[in-house]
Formats: C-alpha cells, structure tokens, sequence
C-alpha cells in the first residue's frame, strides 16, 4: 500500500516537473520569437542583426542548463526591447505592409484558363 502511494506520488511529480518544464520552453520560444519579429520590423535585415540572431540562437546549442537558457531568454527580451524602442517608426508601415498583404491574399484569384 506504501510504495503504492509512494508510487503514484513520483508520477504526479513527474508529470508536473513535464508541464512545468514544457511552460519554460514555451515562455523562451515566445521570447525568441519576439527577438526576431522585432528585428525584421524595418522589413530588411543587416548584417550585424543577422549575427546577433546567430550567436544567440546558435550559442544555446552549447549550453543546456536551464539557469543559462534563462540567461538568453532574458537576453532576448532584452534585445528584443531595444529594437522595439529603436524602430518604433517602422511600426506603422510595418501594419500597413501587413494589412495590404493580408488584403491582396484574402481577395479571389483568378485562375489562369489553360
């Protein structure tokens, strides 16, 4: 009856360690994804900002402690920020270029007779 309990306690365990653990890849991804829209906001990429998403991207490939992926997802956010801050002009021709697109894909095609 004791290892029983024992037992089902270690599942419960595990199986919360799991979700927590799959929140944490799921909060660094969204922070990855930001650092990258964020970027592309001006629609180009440089070069500089190119080798910034590399060395970060790449440099978690070396490190699977979860104390250092915090590290890059503060990083991130971050950097993340201060693109934002930076190109705060492009936000608007950015949601426009956004708009115009969406509107052009959702508008019928024509199909070519053949």
């Amino acid at each position: 009856m004791l290892a029983e309990l024992k037992s089902k306690i270690e599942i419960r365990m595990q199986a919360r360690f799991k979700t927590q653990a799959n929140t944490a890849v799921h909060e660094r991804l969204r922070l990855k994804v930001m650092f990258a829209v964020a970027i592309l906001m001006s629609l180009s990429l440089s070069f500089w900002e190119a080798g910034i998403m590399f060395v970060l991207f790449a440099g978690q490939l070396f490190f699977p402690q979860a104390e250092v992926r915090w590290g890059f997802g503060v990083a991130y956010l971050t950097l993340a920020l201060r693109w934002i801050v930076v190109e705060r002009r492009a936000i608007p021709a950015l949601f426009r270029t956004a708009r115009k697109e969406l509107s052009q894909s959702s508008a019928p095609r024509e199909r070519p007779d053949g």
